[in-house]
C-alpha cells in the first residue's frame, strides 16, 4: 500500500510537473508571440519610413533635376543674349566706323571748300587791287 502511495505521488508529482511545464511553455509560447508581433509592427513601421524617405529622396532628385534643368536654360539664355549683344556691339561699331569715315570725309572736303574759298577770296583781292592800281 506503502508502494501504490508512493506511486501515485510521483506519478501526481511527474503530472504536477507536467502540468507546471505545460503551463511554463505556454506563457513562453505567447511571450514569443508578443516579442513576434512587436516585431512585426517594427518592421512594418521601418517599411514605411523607409517608403517615405525613398519618396522623400525621389522628389528631392526630382527638384534638383529640375533646377539644374532651369539653371541649364538661363545659361543658354543668357549666352544667347551675349551673343546678340556682341554681334549688336559689332554691328554699331562697324556702323561709327562708317560714321568716323563720313565725318573725315565730310571735314576734308570742307578743309578743300575753305582753301578753295580763301583761294578765290584772295584771287578776287589781288583783282581788285589791280583794278585800283590801273584806275590811278
Amino acid at each position: 500500500a506503502g508502494s501504490t502511495l508512493l506511486g501515485r505521488a510521483e506519478s501526481g508529482a511527474r503530472a504536477e510537473d507536467g502540468a507546471d511545464e505545460e503551463v511554463r511553455l505556454a506563457a513562453e509560447l505567447q511571450q514569443r508571440k508578443e516579442l513576434h508581433g512587436r516585431r512585426q509592427q517594427e518592421l512594418q513601421q521601418l517599411r514605411l519610413q523607409r517608403s517615405a524617405e525613398e519618396k522623400r529622396h525621389a522628389a528631392e532628385e526630382q527638384a534638383v533635376e529640375e533646377q539644374l534643368l532651369e539653371n541649364r536654360q538661363l545659361r543658354e539664355a543668357l549666352q544667347a543674349q551675349l551673343l546678340r549683344q556682341a554681334e549688336e556691339d559689332s554691328e554699331m561699331r562697324k556702323e561709327e566706323a562708317s560714321a568716323m569715315g563720313r565725318v573725315e570725309a565730310l571735314r576734308q572736303m570742307i578743309s578743300e571748300q575753305e582753301s578753295a574759298l580763301k583761294a578765290a577770296a584772295t584771287q578776287r583781292l589781288s583783282s581788285e587791287e589791280m583794278l585800283q592800281d590801273e584806275h590811278r
